[in-house]
């Protein structure tokens, strides 16, 4: 499963993605695509951690406007020789390999953090009545309501049953 991010920086999408370029190629990732009508870049990273390697693909689109570029970052584990593996084994084995999450947070945020170092992040206003989208959650004053409710509820039962047993001993 990938990991992936968007953030809306202050500029046009041309110099956010020639900014990407540079950061990645600076970096010393292996870029592997970059389309500039599709301002896309596809780079990969290797992580090794002893006997173990894993090599991550990480895309990069940039869109918008003159005033305001989205930069998405998308991360996820490479499975090499899946074919070999195949079926139902082999999806256990690329889901138990690929939850270094956090190696993918890290290749997410590196290319973010850089960026906000040269550019503005656009103030980020949220709708809130958008269905499973985030935004600010209210769920704490509903889990409050609705555990009131189920204590008023049981001890309302309990109540109940007792006045019953009084009345039929």
């Amino acid at each position: 499963m990938p990991t992936a991010n968007s953030v809306t920086f202050q500029t046009d999408k041309d110099s956010l993605f020639t900014a990407a370029i540079q950061i990645i190629r600076d970096a010393g990732y292996v870029i592997s695509e970059t389309d500039d009508a599709a301002k896309k870049i596809i780079y990969y990273a290797d992580w090794k951690k002893g006997a173990y390697e894993r090599r991550f693909e990480t895309t990069i689109t940039v869109s918008g406007s003159l005033q305001a570029a989205i930069l998405n970052v998308k991360a996820v584990f490479l499975l090499e020789n899946a074919a070999e593996v195949g079926g139902v084994f082999g999806e256990m084995l690329s889901n138990m390999i690929s939850n270094d999450k956090k190696f993918e947070s890290d290749l997410i945020n590196f290319v973010i953090n850089e960026l906000k170092k040269q550019y503005k992040v656009a103030s980020e206003t949220t709708i809130v009545n958008a269905p499973g989208a985030g935004g600010p959650k209210s769920e704490g004053g509903c889990l409050v309501l609705l555990g009131f409710l189920g204590l008023l509820a049981a001890g309302c039962g309990f109540g109940c049953f007792t006045f019953w047993a009084t009345l039929f001993p």
